[in-house]
């Protein structure tokens, strides 16, 4: 009887196993979908992170047309902004072309800055440029600067009759190499800091400080400048290029 009950014991054993593996495996299927959830999870959060720039955590994507330009994004909103440049170094602004890339740069870019003071390659290609991203927004940072007549090849002669016309925008026929007057610079950190500032607020009060610190800086730069001239009894000097009048 003894080994009849041990017999039976033994099957019913048997028979159990059967279940024992099954909750095993959905133990180990629900502990794996709890696993895949909180990966999947993980990755929603970082893809989150990518969320249109201007609101605080995306660097603001800023193309500007010159070099120049480059350092007074740079200075007003150092890291939080992605900058482009249209004219590269050692490229002529007078004949330049944007290649393919930067136009699919152009694409993403939540601000351009412009010269604005009739510069050949703005001339050619802001209509466009703005073509291929009509909701990215143009900064005009020539605006309030005074312009002085006389392009390439009439320069020279407006500059001898005393000719500086003061101009409201850059039309063909200005001087346009404005940022290479500190005054002008100024102007043009200025309207630069009202554009990033209106395109990314939360960032806005920081962008004031650095841009006031920025304006302090070429305000000793000009009187640097003043300073190292004044005494100079010679005021003609010769350049291969007409781009010094202002």
């Amino acid at each position: 009887m003894q080994k009849q009950n041990l017999i039976e014991l033994q099957k019913t054993k048997d028979n159990d196993r059967p279940s024992e593996r099954s909750r095993l495996m959905m133990t180990l299927c629900a502990v794996a979908g709890i696993m895949i959830l909180l990966m999947a999870a993980g990755c929603v959060q970082q893809q989150g992170t990518g969320i249109p720039a201007g609101n605080g955590t995306a660097p603001l994507t800023v193309a500007v047309t010159i070099l120049p330009q480059k350092q007074f994004v740079e200075r007003i909103a150092g890291e939080h902004a992605s900058i482009i440049v249209l004219v590269p170094p050692g490229a002529d602004p007078h004949t330049h072309e944007p290649t393919p890339g930067q136009l699919e740069e152009i694409s993403h870019a939540s601000v351009y800055v412009k010269v604005g003071s009739g510069i050949e390659f703005e001339r050619a290609w802001m209509e466009k440029l703005s073509g291929v991203n009509p909701h990215m927004t143009v900064v005009d940072s020539s605006t309030g600067i005074q312009f002085i007549t006389g392009g390439d090849q009439d320069h020279d002669d407006d500059i001898a009759a005393g000719n500086h016309s003061a101009k409201s925008n850059g039309e063909e026929g200005t001087d346009p190499h404005i940022w290479l007057s500190p005054k002008n610079a100024k102007i043009m950190v200025e309207n630069t800091y009202q554009g990033l500032a209106r395109a990314d607020p939360d960032h806005a009060a920081e962008y004031r400080v650095n841009a006031d610190a920025y304006i302090k800086e070429l305000d000793m730069l000009d009187a640097e400048i003043s300073q190292e001239i004044a005494t100079k009894k010679t005021r003609t000097f010769m350049v291969y290029h007409p781009a010094w009048s202002y």
